[in-house]
């Protein structure tokens, strides 16, 4: 089932534009959600010096833009539609969380598309940022804040699983690497930091408690594409699996939607620093 067949089923409504037509404009309040490309192609532009723009990413069906929504923050971006017609679907937490109560498949399904539009990546286009990666750099003033809003909502997984799968990785000590083919688990960091390395040991992120983390894989889920190491003290972490997040998500609304706000900032994360906007 395709993201328009998901969200049509649930009772979306998505919005058509003309060729050239403004979505939203750079400054303007995000509160009409995320958005959800369903057909055509999205052109996404950063305000530069003296009122000019320059373009950052070109978005396709299956592509999320628009992603200060999910942090509550104004847009940073302008938005229009490119050479042809586009439908663009706008998705609120208020939305997410009633598609979530109408459609008990809702979740699996978009959970699943999503995680496809993460893990379909191509490796060979994925590179080294050209800094260490910081939230409000990335996203604006504020944004640090509103992350870390989510990861205390990611914590709230604990309240859901045993002890039998708490692990531990001492000062220094690697979690997982990029030759590491057997480990495809996801990761929720509850004390302790990450740090995330690129293949010639250059620091990506820094990460802190209550950061889900390890959506990116390698090619056919094989493996991870970034290396991760415990800090200067010992992690302790969560091991998840795609089979418990779905399931602990319908146990939680809030949860659920928290983990898909983990899912789609990853990818903004990676398109907007790993990769070159052309290639998106």
């Amino acid at each position: 089932m395709s993201l328009a067949d998901i969200v049509k089923a649930a009772g979306a409504v998505a919005k058509r534009y003309a060729p050239r037509e403004e979505i939203f404009a750079h400054g303007t309040p995000s509160d009409d959600g995320v958005c959800l490309v369903l057909q055509g192609t999205v052109e996404v532009f950063h305000p530069g010096a003296s009122g000019t723009t320059r373009a950052i990413a070109v978005h396709n069906p299956g592509s999320y833009f628009g992603l200060s929504a999910l942090l509550g923050i104004p847009r940073f971006e302008t938005a229009k539609s490119a050479n042809a017609e586009c439908k663009v679907l706008f998705l609120r937490e208020e939305d997410f969380l009633r598609y979530l109560r109408e459609d008990k498949s809702f979740l699996s399904q978009i959970f699943r598309n999503t995680l496809q539009r993460l893990r379909t990546i191509p490796e060979h286009l994925i590179r080294k940022p050209d800094r260490v990666l910081q939230i409000d750099e990335m996203f604006g003033p504020g944004a640090a804040e509103k992350f870390a809003k989510i990861r205390q909502q990611n914590l709230v997984t604990l309240e859901y699983l045993n002890k039998m799968r708490n692990k531990y990785v001492s000062p220094g000590k690697k979690l997982f690497d990029r030759e590491n083919d057997v480990d495809t688990d996801v990761y929720l960091l509850v004390e302790g930091t990450i740090e995330q390395y690129w293949k010639d040991e250059a620091l990506v992120i820094a990460l802190e408690p209550g950061a889900m983390f390890g959506f990116l894989k390698s090619a056919d889920n094989q493996g991870h594409v970034l290396t991760a190491r415990a800090g200067s003290t010992t992690a302790k972490l969560i091991a998840l699996d795609d089979d418990i997040l779905t399931k602990i998500s319908h146990l939680d609304e809030r949860l659920a939607y928290s983990i898909f706000q983990n899912m789609v900032l990853t990818i903004a994360i990676v398109e907007s620093e790993m990769i070159h906007p052309t290639e998106i």
